[in-house]
């Protein structure tokens, strides 16, 4: 909540025809109008699940204060933020840097830690997930990797991973 009430006042103080209420805005000054330039706005300095999570939580607010008397009327209604939650947008290392990661030594390196960040590096594995992991996890007649999440277990069905594993994995 607190990052969505930065954002509001980044966009009262970023935005000319609002910056009036920078200093002090009342809640019946909030309009329909000044909440989409705000999904605007958000949408220009987060992306994708950022912009929508955080409008999320500004309506949430505005629920809040419609519900204790503050607000008589909800601004946000019909003002949506449309994220495609089937792309998952994520930066991916090249080969080299791959490369040049794994060739990268330093003084009183763990070579445990290190076999499991080269494994993280070719699974795309959490290191909270991959701490966790035993021989149990390892389905070796199949040469799958089988656990469940940690950031979700316990809040999702869909927790569960299968990862396929090559040889130089399994090893």
């Amino acid at each position: 909540i607190e990052i969505a009430l930065k954002r509001f006042k980044d966009f009262l103080h970023d935005t000319p025809e609002y910056n009036k209420f920078e200093k002090k805005i009342m809640p019946e000054q909030i309009t329909k109008d000044m909440v989409e330039a705000y999904t605007e706005y958000l949408q220009t300095r987060s992306f994708g699940e950022g912009a929508k999570s955080i409008y999320a939580r500004f309506k949430k607010v505005v629920r809040y204060a419609i519900e204790h008397d503050i607000m008589v009327k909800n601004p946000c209604t019909g003002i949506i933020i449309k994220a495609d939650d089937q792309i998952l947008r994520k930066e991916v290392l090249s080969l080299e840097e791959i490369q040049q990661l794994i060739t990268t030594h330093y003084e009183r390196e763990n070579s445990n830690v290190r076999r499991a960040f080269i494994f993280c590096l070719y699974c795309g594995l959490r290191f909270c997930d991959v701490k966790d992991l035993t021989f149990a996890n390892v389905d070796f007649a199949n040469n799958l990797l089988k656990f469940e999440q940690n950031k979700t277990k316990g809040h999702s069905a869909n927790s569960g991973v299968i990862i396929p594993l090559n040889d130089g994995l399994l090893k």
